[in-house]
């Protein structure tokens, strides 16, 4: 075996152990190969990733943004910011968060913000809520819309 085969199968080892954890994309495992490894050899196992299948920047963006949408929602904004800095091309970014619901989000990270505090007994919870929905990246009229929702929900269960 020689030199270069012994640094290839040596980063197709590394890429392997790197992507077992959680899906990547192309960008992330370049970064991580070209700190040990030469280019040459980084353009090669990326070359058999993409063959293999086992590296897909558009697939890769598809299960990001479904991920981010059943554990912690964020707008249309932060994820393609988020997968921007994950180096997805901005063609598959856009065909990844076409179908998101800023406001169905917003929704559900609201209902999940009200579950973890009583709005009774939170001082300032509207303006709590805010903040929390516009770190997450949503327009001033999607949280607004949000808001008054929840406060319609908190009113009717306290009338029961």
């Amino acid at each position: 075996m020689t030199t270069k085969e012994r640094q290839l199968q040596r980063a197709l080892s590394v890429a392997l152990r790197y992507i077992s954890y959680r899906q990547r994309s192309s960008s992330e495992v370049k970064s991580k190969l070209l700190e040990q490894h030469p280019t040459a050899i980084v353009d090669l196992v990326l070359q058999r990733l993409e063959e293999t299948n086992l590296l897909d920047d558009e697939q890769f963006a598809f299960q990001w943004v479904e991920f981010r949408n059943k554990t912690r929602p964020k707008s249309a904004i932060m994820l393609r910011r988020e997968l921007a800095q994950k180096g997805v091309a901005t063609d598959l970014i856009e065909k990844a968060v076409v179908d998101v619901d800023d406001s169905h989000n917003a929704y559900i990270a609201a209902t999940k913000f009200r579950g973890k505090r009583d709005p009774r007994t939170v001082n300032n919870f509207t303006e709590k809520l805010f903040s929390h929905l516009k770190r997450r990246g949503y327009s001033y009229t999607v949280i607004k819309r949000t808001i008054d929702e929840v406060a319609r929900e908190n009113c009717s269960q306290s009338d029961i």
